[in-house]
This record gives C-alpha cells, structure tokens and sequence, in this order.
C-alpha cells in the first residue's frame, strides 16, 4: 500500500503520510500559534506533580495526546471525549500509564468547526451550550436535536485556519474553534480526516462541491 502511496504522487486531496504527520496534536498547537491563534495554556504530561501544579487555581479539561478511539476488547471502538478533570492523589498511579493534554477550560458561548479545502472556508456554528451533556465536548451523547448554523468568521481568521493547514502539508482539514462569551476565537485542534457530510445535510454549507472542485485541479 505505501508503494502505491508512493506511486501516485501529489494526486490526492491529503496525502496519507501528510495525514499521519498532521494527526499529531502538539504540532498542531504550535502551527496555531505560528498563525497568531489564541491557544488555550496547555501542559502535555504523564508526570502527576507536574499535572497537579498545573490545575491549581484553574479548571482544565483533559484529552488524548493522539488516538481518541479505543478498542474495548469486543471488536467495538470506544471514544475517549475531552473531558473537565479535577487532579487529585487518587489518580497518581494512572499518570504513568499514558501523556495526557491538559488545558485551560475555555468558557464556551458555542462551538465552531471550521472546514478549509484549499483558500476555501466554511464556517458552522455549533450551538453546544444548549444542553448540558454537550458542554465540553458537542460529540458527547451523539444529540440529533442539536443546532447548527452558518457562521461568518472575519477575514483575518479565515487566513489563519489556511495558514495551519498548509503548514501541517494539507488540501483539507476540519478545525474546532471556540467562540468564548467576549468573542474571542480559540484554537482547540485540527482534524486532518474530518468528517464533513454531516455539516452539509444539516447546513446546507457546499463543501462536496468545494472538494470535488479541488480534486479536479490535482
């Protein structure tokens, strides 16, 4: 397979080994603050004092530092969500067994995902906040009742989302940002193999259109 990989070149909308490189999270942190992102205070660790010095007088919320799917030993996957943590002495034997991303919890007035393909960007708001199960991370509960709309990023970020995403040596990418109750806009990450379908059915934003367009340049 990577033979063939190999053999097509720059014929694809993100080259595998591209995608591979830009699943790592912390470098995709440190391209968000390459573009002048606002990115959460962020401590990535699997020491438990250091973590513990860390949360003081803050709330963090925790995440993988790269898969969030598990297998849980039946054949079926299992997400692991970002999820608010409270660090006490009961978990210390946990720290060892994996680095864990810490950040600041950023209050959320919604959720943004952003879709990039190419220079062209779409918005959508997620409207998160709504329903408590869905607060700190909109994927938890799997809701179909919850909202979405078109949102109109200023230009200024719009060239920041392009910016990481060629820096991470993709065509797409789908970005979660969040919108805070003083209408800051924050970098959380960068999904090289989004899902994007969904957005479409619910919005009516023309991504198909959007990728079908890139690919015929290629």
């Amino acid at each position: 397979m990577r033979t063939i990989w190999n053999a097509l070149g720059g014929r694809w909308l993100n080259c595998p080994f591209a995608i591979q490189q830009a699943e790592d999270k912390p470098r995709q942190l440190a391209a968000a603050r390459d573009a002048n992102f606002k990115v959460p205070r962020t401590l990535i660790t699997n020491d438990f004092e250091e973590a513990k010095s860390f949360s003081k007088n803050a709330t963090l919320v925790a995440k993988t530092l790269r898969h969030a799917l598990l297998d849980d030993g039946n054949g079926l996957g299992k997400v692991i969500f970002t999820n608010r943590i409270q660090i006490n002495e009961s978990m210390r034997l946990a720290f060892s067994a994996a680095p864990i991303i810490f950040q600041d919890e950023i209050i959320k007035k919604s959720d943004i995902r952003v879709t990039v393909v190419n220079d062209d960007v779409i918005s959508v708001q997620i409207h998160s906040q709504e329903h408590s199960d869905t607060r700190t991370d909109w994927r938890k509960g799997a809701r179909v009742d919850l909202n979405y709309s078109i949102f109109d990023l200023p230009d200024h970020i719009e060239t920041q989302c392009v910016k990481i995403v060629q820096s991470l040596g993709l065509r797409f990418a789908a970005i979660d940002l969040i919108l805070d109750n003083q209408g800051d806009l924050w970098f959380l990450e960068a999904n090289p193999n989004g899902q994007w379908a969904w957005i479409e059915q619910r919005t009516g934003a023309p991504i198909t259109s959007k990728i079908v367009n890139a690919l015929e340049k290629i």
